[in-house]
Formats: structure tokens, sequence, C-alpha cells
């Protein structure tokens, strides 16, 4: 039986500390934590496993190797939830990652978390206290991160959710007192979105750290590599950029991607050049910020001059610069939104796939 210690009330929904075994949650999804094979074999991720039966590791097993910071979704098997979304906090063949990269795990699972609950039609979610397992992640940080990525939706969406953190199985004096931390992030919060909310002041949050380029399994490191697909963007884009280079890294194409501007220096333009020399097809993330970039309208322009397959992707409802509406005016773009993340993706895997099959000789 759920046991809810505190429950929070933000516009019409609900956030609910409880202690407890989160597999006996009635909400209509349940989170795990695990690494970046999906092993399930850690606290969390064991106890969904045991509870829910095979079928949810067979299912997860055909997702991997999975991102750090990503979230793969599963059935939960005989367990009475739709869903298990497992998210990626560990892993082992790495480094510990440095604090900005533990940060931008946490918030990046929990933003995609938040964002599926409408694409999925629930609304009702139950997460551990992610990564604060085998991951070792500090536990004030993680509940720091996951309230305020709880809390900045809830306070920007018009829809009833019903939200559960889960702590410890049965609480005592100790842990109870180990939970401080969480009962005080999420009463600051509220209160400093509340706040937000009354004076009319922008919600968002802190933006999540972008994901160091080691972690882009199928990036290349030099614009002479072979690569099939060369990413047009603005960094100011970095996080939406990043979604899409996830589903090539899964797709296994190789793909340019110049994430920190490292080659910025005296040999950009050198640089530049040999990377769209050497690619199949550009993808232009398209945004205001994009369209105002003179790097990115020399891009487009160099990909068109070298006959190159170019794939808009629409971010926001920004008219093309008129220079790149000149080159891309009869070029069908893919439209995305956080809402149909999922449709959208699956029409981008298609047309990489498409176009690449377009330009074999």
């Amino acid at each position: 039986m759920t046991r809810i210690n505190r429950e929070y009330k933000i516009h019409s929904s609900a956030l609910s500390i409880c202690f407890g075994d989160i597999t006996t949650s009635s909400a209509e999804v349940i989170v795990s934590s695990d690494d970046t094979l999906c092993t399930m074999g850690g606290g969390v991720s064991g106890a969904i496993k045991r509870a829910g039966g095979e079928q949810i590791y067979n299912d997860v097993q055909k997702c991997i190797p999975a991102a750090l910071g990503d979230v793969v979704i599963t059935t939960a098997g005989i367990l009475p939830q739709k869903y298990v979304f497992h998210c990626v906090t560990l892993d082992y063949y790495a480094a510990p990652p440095e604090d900005d990269l533990r940060d931008y795990i946490i918030r990046s699972a929990m933003e995609k978390c938040m964002k599926m609950l409408a694409p999925l039609n629930v609304s009702s979610i139950a997460f551990p206290v992610i990564g604060t397992g085998l991951a070792r992640f500090s536990l004030e940080k993680v509940c720091v991160n996951m309230v305020e990525v709880i809390t900045e939706f809830l306070f920007n969406t018009n829809k009833s959710y019903r939200i559960e953190i889960f702590l410890f199985k049965q609480p005592t004096e100790q842990n109870i007192m180990e939970s401080l931390s969480l009962f005080e992030a999420v009463a600051k919060a509220i209160d400093r979105y509340q706040y937000k909310a009354e004076n009319h002041l922008p919600t968002a949050s802190k933006p999540s750290a972008p994901m160091p380029v080691n972690h882009l399994k199928m990036a290349v490191q030099s614009p002479l590599e072979a690569h099939d697909v060369f990413v047009s963007y603005s960094r100011k884009n970095m996080d939406l950029a990043m979604l899409f280079c996830q589903q090539l890294d899964e797709m296994g194409i190789r793909y340019w991607f110049d994430i920190d501007g490292s080659y910025s220096g005296e040999n950009f333009k050198d640089v530049l050049v040999d990377a769209i020399d050497n690619t199949r097809i550009m993808v232009f993330l398209s945004s205001k910020e994009s369209n105002e970039s003179l790097n990115v309208r020399k891009e487009i322009s160099l990909a068109v001059s070298g006959r190159k397959r170019i794939l808009p992707v629409r971010l926001d409802d920004t008219p093309y610069a008129k220079c790149i509406r000149y080159d891309l005016s009869d070029i069908d773009w893919i439209d995305y939104t956080p809402e149909n993340h999922d449709s959208v993706m699956q029409k981008f895997r298609l047309c990489i796939q498409m176009y690449l099959q377009g330009t074999q000789s």
C-alpha cells in the first residue's frame, strides 16, 4: 500500500512524496533508474523486474545501448501499470561523470519523462529518486533537479497530473531526516514558480547542460572521416539538436556535429567545407536562432552548391531567412513539437533512410 507522506497542489495537479514500494503505486507509469545496457540489476530496476516479469527486461533489451540522460519506454509486464520508463543514469564503462553532467543526466531524463505523458495519454507517473543508487548521485542535488523539472512542467500545463516520488519502502527516523532535502526542494520550487506566475515572470528554469561530445556514439571527430549526415543548427538549440543526434546514434549513422565550437579557430572555414564536402545529407534544424546565424546560412549555401540532399526540421514557426528560403523553397520539411515527439522522430528516421537510399551511387 502506498503511504503518502506529503502532498503538494500545483495548479490542478498533485505532487506526492511517498514511502512505500514503487511497484505498488496505482500510477499509470512507473519509472526505473538503470544503466546504458538496461541490465535492470539495481535496487529499483531489479524490484520492477521481479514484480513485472521477464517481459519488461526482454522489451528494454531491444533498445540497448541507450545514452546517459535518455529514457527507454517499455510495457509493464504483469504489473498493472501501462508503461515503465527506464531512465539511463549510469555507464559502467565510462569514468564517473562531473557535477554538470550529472545535472544534465537527471534533468534530461526527467524532461523526457514529463514530455511523454501527453503523447501516451497518461496522467499519472511514479518516480524513484533516480540516480542515487548504483550511480551514487547526490541525493540533495537529484532532489533539486527532479523537483525543478516537475514543478516547471506542472506550472506550464493546463492538464491535471498526479506525480509521485518514492523515497524508501519504510519510513524511519533516519531516512525521514535524509528526505528533508526533498521536502525543502519542493517547497522552494513551488514558492519560486508561484511568485513568478503571480508577477507574470518567465518560468523557464536553467537549461540543461549539453552532453559532452564523447557521449555521442556516432559523431565523427574529423571532417575527413566518413559520415553520412551533417547537422546544421544553432548552439542555442543544443538540447533539441541532441534529440536528433541520439536518433542518428540509435540508427548507427555517422554524422558531423560541432557540439562545443571546438572548431571555431583559424581553421573553422576549412573544417566546415571539408565536413560538408564529405557528407551525403544535411539536416537543417530551423529555428529563430539558426535562421539568424550567419554560419548556418553559409552551411546551407555550401550544401546547395555541393548538391547535397537537405532535410529541414522546423523547431518553431520562424520563417526561413530570405537567403535560406531561396535555397529551400521547393524542399518539404518536418515540423517538430514536444507533443508529437514520437511521430516526428519516426518520420525523421524514415526520411533519413529514404534520403540515404536516394544518394547511393
